[in-house]
């Protein structure tokens, strides 16, 4: 997972990951797909697919360039978000909710120190 600062100073503003299925997992259509996001300082907002980046949609991109509305088997798709800026240090709590299937969880956390790109562990 990436973060992106326009302005270092201010935090990060935009998430990127990577997404894939598991083996033997049925296609998803990510038009159905919900992405719920979170600190915890902020209300969770529900992010839904679309063509462009902002603070309620996220886009959904085949190796990261061509734009996509379902992931298949061997796909490798990024997933991008704007997001109002975070800053250091911060738990970033993110829940993949598919049309069908479970939802997935995780948290990360915001780097000690802000570049323009970092690694959210």
């Amino acid at each position: 997972m990436y973060g992106i600062a326009t302005d270092p100073s201010s935090g990060i503003d935009e998430i990127k990951f990577s997404i894939g299925l598991a083996p033997g997992a049925p296609a998803i259509n990510l038009e159905k797909l919900d992405i719920v996001f979170s600190t915890p300082n902020t209300t969770p907002i529900i992010l839904t697919r679309c063509t462009n980046t902002s603070t309620s949609e996220f886009t959904a991109k085949l190796n990261a360039l061509t734009p996509v509305t379902s992931l298949q088997k061997n796909d490798q798709v990024e997933i991008n978000f704007k997001v109002a800026p975070i800053p250091k240090d911060t738990v970033l709590n993110i829940e993949i909710r598919p049309g069908v299937g479970a939802a997935l969880p995780f948290s990360k956390t915001t780097p000690a120190t802000i570049t323009t790109t970092n690694v959210i562990s």
